[in-house]
C-alpha cells in the first residue's frame, strides 16, 4: 500500500511496489534489489531538490508534488512490467497490492480469505503516517483533476518514446496511470479504523492455524498497537505478529524495514528478521529501533 500523492516523500513510492513484486516472484529480496530501489529513490529526490527554489523542507515538498505525473507514470510502468511476467507469478498466487490505497481498499482486507496452502499471511501497510493516523487517498475532482490528467498524458508520451512498450501497454499503462492520478488527495484514517479492518483477517488466520504478520513501515507505528489489542479478540492475538516502528523515518529508509523478510521469516519466530533488520538499518542510518509491540507482553507480539 503506497502513500498518497503530495506527501513529502511520495517520489519513493515505486520502491515499495518493486520490492513487493520481487518478494512475490523471487521469494526474497537480494542486496542488488535493495540497491536498485535506493538508487531510484535518490535519483527522484535529486530531481526534486533541483526543482526546489530554496533549500528547505517546504520547498522540497512542493517540488515532489510537481513531479506527481512523472511519478505515477513510472509507478504504473513498473507494476505493468512485473505483471506481464505471468509465468513467474505462481510462487504466491494470492498476492495483491494497492498502489494508491483508499479507505475502501483497506476495508476489503476484512473479507480476504487466507490461501489454504500458506502457513503465514503477510500484510504490509507501507504508507505515510502521523501519530494517530495512516494517510490513505481519495479521489480528487474539479479543475485540478483535468490539469493532472493532462500532465499524465504528457508524461505517457515521454514514457512511450523512452521505453520499449508492447501492444498490451497501449491500453494498460495509460488506464492504470490515469486511475492512480484520480486518487491523490490525502485521507487520514485513524488507527481504530485500521485495526477494525485487520481484526477479521486475524480471526480467520487464528481459526485456520495460520500466522498473520503485520508490517507497519510508517513513522511511530507502535501507536497502532493499542487499537489492535482492542480490536483483535484475545484468543486470536497469539497468531498475530506486529512489526512496527518506534520513531520517525526518512521516506527512503522505509524500504529497508521489510527487505529481509523473505529470507528470514520463520513460523513462530521473527527474531532473526528483527535482528538483521536492525543491523542493516545501522549501516545506513543513525541508531534506531525496529520493534514489535513488546510494551504489551502476552498480547500481540
Amino acid at each position: 500500500m503506497i502513500p498518497p500523492a503530495g506527501e513529502t516523500f511520495d517520489v519513493t513510492c515505486f520502491a515499495g511496489i518493486n520490492q513487493y513484486h520481487t518478494l512475490r516472484v523471487e521469494g526474497e529480496c537480494n542486496p542488488g534489489q535493495l540497491s536498485s530501489c535506493h538508487i531510484r529513490c535518490v535519483d527522484f529526490e535529486e530531481q526534486a531538490m533541483a526543482l526546489a527554489e530554496v533549500d528547505s523542507a517546504e520547498s522540497f515538498s512542493t517540488a515532489t508534488r510537481s513531479m506527481f505525473a512523472q511519478t505515477m507514470v513510472y509507478l504504473a510502468s513498473i507494476h505493468s512490467a512485473w505483471r506481464r511476467e505471468k509465468e513467474n507469478h505462481c510462487r504466491v498466487a494470492a498476492a495483491q497490492a494497492m498502489l494508491q490505497c483508499t479507505r475502501a481498499n483497506l476495508e476489503s482486507v476484512k473479507v480476504l480469505e487466507p490461501d489454504p496452502s500458506a502457513n503465514i499471511v503477510m500484510l504490509v501497510i507501507d504508507v505515510v503516517t502521523d501519530m494517530r493516523h495512516i494517510h490513505l487517498v481519495k479521489e480528487a475532482g474539479g479543475p485540478s483533476q483535468t490539469t493532472k490528467e493532462t500532465e499524465i498524458k504528457e508524461q505517457l508520451l515521454v514514457a512511450a518514446t523512452d521505453a520499449d512498450h508492447t501492444d498490451a501497454d497501449q491500453d494498460e499503462l495509460p488506464n492504470l496511470a490515469q486511475s492512480l492520478a484520480r486518487c491523490r488527495n490525502k485521507n487520514a484514517v485513524g488507527y481504530d479504523f485500521l485495526a477494525s479492518c485487520i481484526a477479521p483477517l486475524a480471526e480467520k488466520c487464528a481459526a485456520l492455524g495460520k500466522e498473520l504478520h503485520l508490517i507497519l513501515t510508517g513513522c511511530s507505528t507502535i501507536n497502532a498497537c493499542p487499537a489492535l489489542l482492542q480490536a483483535v479478540p484475545e484468543l486470536s492475538r497469539k497468531s498475530v505478529w506486529v512489526l512496527c516502528t518506534s520513531t520517525v523515518w526518512p521516506g527512503d529508509i522505509a524500504v529497508f524495514l521489510w527487505h529481509l523478510y523473505g529470507s528470514c521469516v520463520q513460523v513462530g519466530d521473527l527474531q532473526i528478521f528483527r535482528q538483521r533488520t536492525r543491523a542493516l538499518l545501522g549501516e545506513y542510518s543513525l541508531p534506531c529501533t525496529c520493534c514489535t509491540s513488546d510494551s504489551y507482553p502476552g498480547a500481540i507480539r
